[in-house]
């Protein structure tokens, strides 16, 4: 099987990571492709309350994810693996978030999650 995927999509990562947790990474071919430039809204139309309201979902996703990663202990199945590439995709597209300062068990659990090999395997260049 082959996978086309961007290195740094987060529903790829998860598909990355899954593969590796359930020992299918020497099934799939893994094959990386270009972003596609032309999705980027122009500076000149992009809309700042729009923005600012995605970000208001982000925060309070990441305060929900606070609130339940204190009795994830050692699981990481779909949604653990999905809430690792959410805050790996945070780091990576919007290292000014800064969501660690406001959710400290959040990040004590994604730097205990980030040295799984399929997580370090998957992290966008």
């Amino acid at each position: 099987m082959r996978l086309w995927f961007n290195p740094a999509s987060p529903f790829a990562r998860k598909v990355r990571i899954v593969a590796r947790e359930t020992g299918l990474e020497g099934r799939i071919e893994e094959v990386s492709i270009m972003r596609y430039e032309n999705a980027v809204r122009p500076q000149a139309l992009q809309w700042s309350d729009w923005v600012a309201g995605q970000f208001g979902k982000v925060r309070s996703g990441l305060d929900t994810l606070e609130r339940e990663s204190a009795g994830w202990g050692e699981r990481f199945a779909i949604g653990e693996i999905t809430a690792a590439c959410v805050l790996g995709y945070l780091d990576f597209r919007f290292p000014d978030e800064k969501w660690r300062a406001a959710h400290p068990g959040l990040e004590h659990w994604f730097a205990k999650i980030s040295l799984r090999p399929s997580v370090q395997a998957t992290v966008p260049p």
